[in-house]
């Protein structure tokens, strides 16, 4: 009774097409596994370390590390760099999209997952950064309407980001109920939503945001895998180090409203609704 499983294993055909990588992994899938060939297919990966690049971080001694990195990693075989295979785009389904199943549980339950999206927004830091807040703003929405106020759910997740390989951004919203409230809490999750994006967030809602989110950078700062990813993302054309925290303390309320006033046209929707019945 996953019901994440569930959700990218029947959705995967709508939003994916016959993309094999976004199928749901099977008993099947796994009996078909073949031990040598992922050995071999591993072999040919690492055969040639000519276009590899390696990242370090962390306190790392030069003297003690350069030795370490010239025994192992200069000797690894290395030709030219392999030329990329062009890999199929995986794109966001687009227009208005609902998949309502039933599913059986021991324990019957309602999963409701909204997604609304658009390549309408270019990527750079500050956009990055208007999304996320967006986001973050409108869990905190959720929070007390859906859980206080309706009393339908223990809360509502809400990721927003924008995709900086793709030119997406993406918001998604998911709570769990019950089959009583789902009808009102799929509307009201909705309104509330749209009533954000029309009239903006209001000073509260807004510092209370921005407020947390330049102590959680402060607090990713002292992790290596902020840097590690930063990096990675530097190296791959994307400044999100030396930027971050600057771009959210000049984020403005009246700079965020405005942002979230054009960033949806009310177009592009997927909506997921996995109602519980009884299993037999």
């Amino acid at each position: 009774n996953n019901p994440q499983k569930i959700f990218f294993g029947e959705v995967s055909k709508t939003r994916y097409g016959n993309n094999p990588m976004m199928n749901r992994i099977t008993t099947e899938t796994l009996d078909k596994a073949n031990y040598p060939e992922m050995v071999d297919m591993i072999h040919q990966l690492l055969s040639n370390a000519g276009d590899y690049t390696f990242i370090f971080v962390g306190n790392i001694d030069e003297t003690t590390f350069k030795p370490l990195m010239e025994q192992y990693l200069a000797t690894l075989p290395a030709a030219a760099p392999r030329k990329a295979k062009v890999i199929t785009e995986i794109k966001t389904q687009r227009g208005d999209v609902i998949n309502d199943f039933k599913q059986p549980m021991g324990t019957p339950s309602t999963w409701v997952y909204d997604l609304y999206g658009d390549s309408n927004v270019p990527y750079n830091m500050e956009n990055s950064v208007l999304v996320s807040m967006m986001g973050d703003i409108l869990d905190n929405i959720y929070t007390e309407t859906l859980r206080e106020e309706e009393g339908g759910t223990y809360g509502a997740s809400v990721n927003a980001t924008i995709n900086p390989n793709n030119g997406e951004w993406n918001l998604i919203y998911f709570f769990q109920t019950n089959k009583d409230q789902q009808d009102a809490l799929i509307k009201r999750a909705q309104d509330e939503y749209m009533k954000l994006l029309k009239d903006g967030a209001d000073p509260v809602q807004f510092n209370k945001v921005k407020e947390a989110m330049i102590k959680q950078v402060e607090i990713n700062m002292e992790k290596n895998s902020y840097w590690m990813n930063g990096i990675f993302s530097y190296l791959r054309g994307y400044d999100d180090l030396t930027k971050e925290k600057a771009t959210i303390e000049g984020i403005t309320l009246d700079k965020l409203n405005s942002f979230m006033k054009t960033v949806y046209n009310g177009k592009n929707r997927i909506q997921v609704i996995m109602e519980g019945v009884q299993a037999e």
